[in-house]
């Protein structure tokens, strides 16, 4: 048998098995299409009779879905991706011994593996400063990372770490922060800047801020303050008039006692191939407590001994973890995480709260994180969906050769809006960037219905077709175009808009957009642009394009008799 033969032989026997299910699905398909057929020039002639109405009611509901219903609809940057893996950084008291923190991080681990959920885990203790984790390295931190089993939905991730928070609710030295790998380099959702020249008093608004958010905003979670509780240190104060008195240099002092306490490289020790720095010091046990460091002597070599207790007083004190300048002001930043609530709700939720504070004078806040990228990324979409609508037009209005009839034609963007606006709100999807992207592509898209309409109107009305009847008898030859276009966009994007395969969270708001944008815009294409065309253009008769109106012809006039 050759191949082609084996080829046709396959192809016979797919007809035989798929034909009657294709010819079952198109003969369903056609009396669906010749009801529409029968049906719709009825109802387009209704709506033309009463033409203020339909006029009226859609500008009233699109009115309605501008003001009462898009401010309910939350924005975010980009919709949050189930990944099937995130990570717990731990943080203990600073200061803790790395055993401590391994063994804290250790009991975390069992809890964690003995989760359903949980494929398997990693432990790694004493987190290197400069790390991308929530939390400043050191002994006193860990992280956990956490890897589920294939199957489970983002839901169920999102109970898993509300149970692994209940586990250790009551634990107040130890805070638990919930991160997820990083697939763009986007901030912190939730970053709170506060600003503030007085160290202490910037200590005190940053704990009364983290008091109020965490009782005022519910969708709010891991609230931690950069500026946390450093290590214990000494704090030396010299007494520079002591210092006069007794001959000796500020500087000088300082350099001794730095040298002497932390060390100062003397030479080097090269062993093969490698340079040993040796480091001179004093001894651990003449360095180590407060009251050995105040014996220490500030000028050797001198006749009288002078210890550094008599020119310096020395306490003991805790420095801050870190000192942030933003514009050259002092600054802690407030940090969390979204639990249940779209970006832009919970930044709402937070600047009521902290309106609810009394700042001292000279302190102020500012939301800074993915809530300020955010603003300037749906700006930035915003000025490109103007900038695409505008250009639309203008190619529109040159083919045309009209100013009116291309804006009837861009109504079916606000049209499409309709539909776009009721849906997010029901589904409870936030705008994001990819929702925007979704509009823009839209907006080259349904104006192809209402240009497919009133081009054909506009050609039955120079070969001498009344308006009205121009409109009718347009919307009847390019119905079935109209709604095969549509579909024939609507089927492709489904797959994409029910979530299949990996990143779908980021695809199908698109997808989603696009679909009933575009069902919204064809179905009331139908009926309100033929609506909008009889009601705001001119009864003239039509001339070819580039051509005046003809002028009726003149009477004849009859020619003289002969004589």
């Amino acid at each position: 048998m050759s191949v082609g033969q084996g080829a046709l032989g396959g192809l016979r026997a797919a007809s035989l098995v798929f034909s009657p299910a294709t010819r079952a699905g198109l003969r369903w398909f056609e009396h669906g299409n010749d009801w529409i057929q029968a049906n719709y020039p009825p109802l387009l002639r209704a709506a033309l009779r009463h033409r203020l109405a339909v006029l009226g009611g859609s500008f009233a509901v699109t009115l309605l879905a501008a003001v009462l219903v898009l401010p309910r609809i939350g924005s975010d940057l980009i919709p949050q991706v189930h990944q099937g893996e995130f990570y717990l950084d731990v943080t203990l008291p600073i200061g803790t011994p790395l055993e401590r923190t391994a063994e804290v991080a250790g009991l975390i681990d069992e809890v964690v593996r003995k989760q359903p959920e949980v494929e398997r885990t990693a432990l790694n203790a004493g987190v290197e400063e400069g790390s991308n984790t929530a939390v400043d390295g050191g002994e006193h931190t860990a992280r956990l990372t956490v890897r589920l089993h294939p199957g489970y939905s983002g839901e169920d991730e999102t109970a898993l770490i509300d149970r692994i928070r209940g586990e250790f609710v009551d634990l107040p030295d130890l805070k638990i922060e919930v991160r997820y790998p990083a697939l763009f380099s986007f901030k912190s959702p939730i970053e709170i800047e506060i600003r503030g020249h007085d160290i202490p008093t910037l200590k005190r608004v940053c704990r009364e801020a983290e008091g109020v958010l965490a009782a005022s905003v519910p969708g709010l979670v891991d609230v931690r303050s950069s500026l946390q509780t450093g290590h214990p240190e000494i704090q030396v104060v010299y007494n520079r008039d002591r210092l006069a008195e007794l001959g000796l240099n500020l500087r000088t002092v300082a350099d001794l006692v730095r040298n002497k306490v932390q060390g100062r490289i003397a030479t080097a020790f090269r062993q093969e191939d490698q340079l040993i720095d040796i480091v001179v010091r004093l001894r651990e046990q003449d360095r180590f407590g407060l009251e050995e460091l105040r014996r220490l002597v500030v000028n050797p070599g001198g006749a009288v001994p002078i210890s550094l207790g008599a020119v310096a007083d020395l306490t003991v004190t805790e420095g801050p973890s870190e000192i942030r300048r933003v514009d050259q002001q002092r600054c802690a930043v407030i940090t969390g995480n979204l639990r249940g609530g779209s970006l832009s709700t919970v930044s709402h939720d937070i600047v009521n709260a902290l309106e609810s504070m009394e700042l001292p004078p000279g302190f102020s806040y500012d939301l800074a994180g993915q809530n300020k990228e955010m603003k300037t990324s749906l700006n930035s979409l915003l000025l490109a969906f103007g900038l695409a609508v505008f250009l639309v037009y203008i190619v529109m209005a040159s083919q045309f050769e009209s100013l009116v009839q291309p804006l009837l034609i861009m109504t079916t963007v606000p049209l499409a809006m309709i539909g776009i606006v009721l849906v997010l709100w029901l589904a409870t999807i936030p705008v994001t960037i990819m929702v925007f992207l979704g509009l823009i592509l839209l907006v080259g898209i349904v104006v192809n219905n209402a240009i497919v309409l009133i081009d054909y109107i506009n050609v039955l009305r120079r070969r001498g077709v009344e308006k009205a009847e121009a409109i009718v008898e347009a919307g009847r030859a390019r119905l079935r175009p109209i709604l095969m276009t549509a579909l024939t966009t609507v089927v492709g994007l489904i797959p994409m808009a029910l979530g299949l395969g990996e990143g779908a969270e980021i695809r199908a708001p698109m997808a989603i957009t696009v679909i009933v944008g575009l069902s919204s815009a064809t179905l009331l294409t139908l009926v309100v642009i033929p609506t909008l065309y009889l009601q705001f253009t001119s009864n003239r008769p039509l001339a070819e394009p580039g051509d005046a109106v003809a002028e009726p012809p003149a009477e004849p006039q009859a020619e003289p008799l002969a004589k």
